[in-house]
Order: C-alpha cells, then sequence, then structure tokens
C-alpha cells in the first residue's frame, strides 16, 4: 500500500473535511507503481487544480490487488477496515471487479473501474454502486472479426486464464471469430504467474501457435 496526500491549496485545508480515496491496481518487480499509476494522479490533480471538489482535501492510497480474486477480495476488505474510503478507483481485472463491486454494494462505497470489461458487471441489481469507463468485453470483442478482415488474417491464438470469467469471455471472441471463417485455437493458463515465469509460459503458448499453423 503507498500513501499520496493531495491538498488543495494550503489555507484553512485542515479544516476542510477529507475525501478518501483508494486506488486499486496490479504492480510487480517488473511492472512498478509509478509505471501503471497512468491518469490516476493526474485526475486528482486536476481536480485540484481546478477546484471541482474544494470543499475537501483529498488523501489517495494504492493498494495492490495483483489482478487475483482472492488476494484482491482480502485487499479490499482490508482497505475497508483500515482506511475506510469513500471511493475506490479500480480495479483493472474483472475476477477482482466482481466480488469486490459486490462487497462495495453492501457498504454503499461507489466503484469506478477503468479496465474491468465483463458483461457480468453491467447487472445493477447485482453491483449497484459499479461504473466503469470501459465498454463490455463482447462489445469490444465485436471489433476483432474486422480488424482480422482488415488484415486478411486467417488464423488466431486466444490465450485465456483458467479463472471461470475468462474462459466464458474467450468463447465469446472464439464464436465471433469462426462466424467469420477464422481459425482459432485455445490456450489456456493457471494465473498467477509473475516474472520470468509469466514470460516464459506466453512465449510456450505463441510457440505452439507457430508450430500449429506452420503443420497446415
Amino acid at each position: 500500500m503507498v500513501t499520496s496526500r493531495h491538498h488543495i491549496p494550503r489555507r484553512r485545508s485542515q479544516e476542510k473535511p477529507e475525501l478518501r480515496i483508494a486506488a486499486l491496481l496490479t504492480w510487480n518487480d517488473q511492472l512498478t507503481l509509478s509505471q501503471i499509476l497512468g491518469a490516476v494522479p493526474v485526475g486528482v490533480a486536476d481536480i485540484e487544480e481546478q477546484q471541482i471538489l474544494p470543499q475537501f482535501r483529498i488523501t489517495m492510497k494504492y493498494y495492490n490487488t495483483f489482478c487475483l480474486a482472492k488476494e484482491g477480495l482480502v485487499a479490499i476488505a482490508n482497505i475497508k477496515a483500515t482506511f475506510n474510503p469513500h471511493v475506490f478507483i479500480g480495479p483493472d481485472c474483472s475476477v477482482v471487479c466482481q466480488p469486490g463491486a459486490i462487497l462495495a454494494g453492501s457498504w454503499n462505497i461507489p466503484m469506478i473501474s477503468y479496465a474491468c470489461s465483463a458483461d457480468d458487471l453491467s447487472r445493477q441489481n447485482i453491483y449497484p454502486t459499479f461504473a466503469r469507463t470501459v465498454g463490455t468485453t463482447y462489445i469490444l470483442a465485436t471489433a476483432f472479426p474486422f480488424i482480422f478482415q482488415q488484415y486478411d488474417w486467417k488464423s488466431a491464438t486466444i490465450m485465456a486464464s483458467t479463472q471461470e470469467i475468462w474462459q466464458y469471455q474467450a468463447t465469446n471472441i472464439k464464436k465471433l471469430l469462426e462466424d467469420k471463417n477464422i481459425t482459432v485455437y485455445e490456450q489456456s493458463f493457471v494465473p498467477g504467474y509473475r516474472g520470468d515465469g509469466r514470460r516464459m509460459q506466453t512465449k510456450n503458448i505463441l510457440l505452439s501457435h507457430r508450430d500449429k499453423v506452420s503443420s497446415e
């Protein structure tokens, strides 16, 4: 966890109520926090500079969910117990968004994701305080057949985690591609590998796809 305090002009700032923001991100030894912060601190800086919320002093903390359901859920529960945020920004993985958004809904805390695209997250009766700035996986996936046709690509390999949500999304994408007579190979992998293990895993999948295409 990393803390970042953003103060709107110092004059009387300590008299203002605190607005606590918890940013749910994913980083590791190869992809550091500073590399993946993206627009989060920029957005907060804009809020302060433009005096959009002048009645608050903003405190932000960054938390690592590791893009894994169990670790992410534990992180979110700990955040609520130790920081009690007014809003969650993130997570960036649907496997964390789904259980996390249910918890956030039960606490009546907004959760705004910039990357979670699972179709199921559109169900407001289950995720009442969840919102996102990206479309659903199915909407995004509809672009794939057109891209393949544009470049006259005839085959694809879908690398999908064994987690149920990603298997579901992979099935949707596969159907869209096969409807356009594109040959699809599927490769599943167990999530959780980091660093060299993840790179080797990806390399082996791509080599397997190359061998299949070459043998045809």
